[in-house]
């Protein structure tokens, strides 16, 4: 049985799998993954994950930081969580937008 990128793949769609930032056009990149150091960043519960076809541990790696970069713009989905969104807008500001159904992106 093939996995989801093969299955992926199989219908066109070409991954760049990389644990650097990707930069998708000038001026919009992916932020790359960063491990959790600290015990106030524990998800609270034991998450697992298929990897290999083994189950393992999911750590779920963070994004960078992003206060450190010069955004223009950043954007989260609900996934994010109220709280992390609202981090977010405090730390950002008006370069802050959450991400919903019918969002316009003008690059």
């Amino acid at each position: 049985m093939a996995d989801a990128s093969e299955k992926l793949e199989e219908a066109g769609a070409i991954l760049y799998l990389t644990r650097s930032p990707l930069q998708l056009l000038p001026g919009l990149s992916t932020t790359v993954e960063v491990p959790r150091k600290t015990d106030f960043e524990e998800v609270g519960i034991a998450l697992q994950t298929i990897e290999d076809g083994l189950v393992k541990e999911d750590t779920i790696p963070d994004d960078i930081p992003l206060a450190a970069l010069k955004v223009r713009s950043i954007m989260a989905g609900h996934c994010t969580g109220f709280r992390a969104q609202a981090d977010l807008y405090q730390t950002f500001k008006d370069n802050f937008q959450p991400l919903q159904t019918g969002n316009i992106f003008e690059i």
